[in-house]
């Protein structure tokens, strides 16, 4: 490893000067000496030039990790800075839970780490491994310290993500293979589950933005209606179906060429100058536009002459509200 390359590497990173001195920085790598300074060609002192990154092997990579941070190479995110946070993507896992004491299909987010290839969490856990309970030294020095996760009974930790060996025992090694078969046709039903839970997941939103549009259509057009008549919108109509709950505006007035009419309610149905749908009794139909009416806020005589004007019936009689008479309606 170049002396000089080590040193340059040190003398632009803020974080390894915070950390170590020049020597105890090269002695990491195995380095004893100072280099000897290069001197200056004039004693006049010149303004320090951008520093250049010096081509870097394997171990350089790993030191400047922190150099460029939010770099697309460099990484920069993560909770140790060497995270690549643009290169997003998700996995299903089996992850434990505490709670439960097992293990659990769950979406995992992971980031890939450009020092290494491989996708991890924020935290810095490995998302596709092997699941063999090797801590190495640092991992057995962080548990004597205390440092480590937390495991319960079973020998797991909650969040920890299940790996291609993880629950294998090594007594059981015959059984290596029908246990690796295992593992992958889990990883197919979990991938293919996801599919599934995907698909119901946009048809659930699909629906909900359909719902949600007509219930604001809904809204805006209850609002119009009781803005034009100055009431609320009756419990009947609101009961009615859509069609006829729908802001006309009072249609055309009742002096209109085309022969149209003034619906004093705001809404409902139009085109009826010639004559109103009977539905096989014009008694009924005129009785029943007579109630929604009044429903609307008319008095009777005032139904009964909207009614009238809309069509509804040329001839006959409907019983009395009041009174419970007969009302002539022939026409003259």
């Amino acid at each position: 490893m170049d002396v000089n390359n080590l040193t340059n590497v040190y003398n632009q990173n803020p974080t390894l000067q915070g950390s170590y001195t020049l020597q105890q920085y090269l002695d990491l790598f195995g380095q004893g000496a100072t280099p000897t300074p290069t001197p200056t060609p004039t004693p006049t002192p010149t303004p320090t030039p951008t520093p250049t990154p010096p081509d870097q092997g394997i171990i350089n990579s790993g030191i400047n990790q922190y150099q460029n941070q939010g770099g697309d190479k460099q990484g920069g995110g993560g909770a140790f800075g060497n995270l690549d946070i643009n290169d997003v993507k998700t996995f299903q896992k089996d992850v434990y839970n505490e709670k439960t004491g097992k293990f659990e299909q769950q979406t995992v987010t992971g980031y890939k780490n450009p020092n290494i290839g491989n996708y991890q969490t924020f935290k810095g856990k490995n998302i596709n491994h092997g699941g063999i309970a090797f801590k190495g030294i640092a991992g057995m020095a962080m548990d004597m310290m205390g440092l480590g996760p937390e495991v319960d009974e079973n020998g797991y930790y909650d969040g920890q993500i299940s790996g291609t060996f993880t629950g294998f025992k090594p007594s059981d090694f015959k059984n290596i293979k029908s246990f690796y078969k295992a593992k992958k046709d889990r990883q197919t039903f979990m991938d293919n589950n996801k599919i599934e839970i995907d698909r119901i997941q946009k048809e659930k939103i699909a629906k909900e933005a359909k719902e949600l549009f007509e219930q604001r259509a809904q809204a805006a057009n209850q609002a119009k209606v009781e803005a034009y008549t100055g009431r609320p919108m009756s419990d009947y109509r609101q009961s009615r179906p859509s069609s006829e709950q729908n802001f006309t505006g009072g249609g055309p007035q009742a002096n209109d060429p085309i022969g149209g009419f003034e619906n004093k309610s705001g809404m409902g149905r139009t085109g009826y100058e010639d004559g109103g749908s009977t539905n096989g009794s014009s008694k009924a139909a005129l009785s029943a536009k007579v109630k929604e009416l009044m429903d609307d806020g008319y008095e009777f005589g005032e139904a009964v002459k909207e009614a009238m004007k809309q069509g509804y019936m040329n001839g006959g009689r409907i019983k009395s509200y009041f009174k419970g008479g007969l009302v002539s309606l022939r026409g003259r």
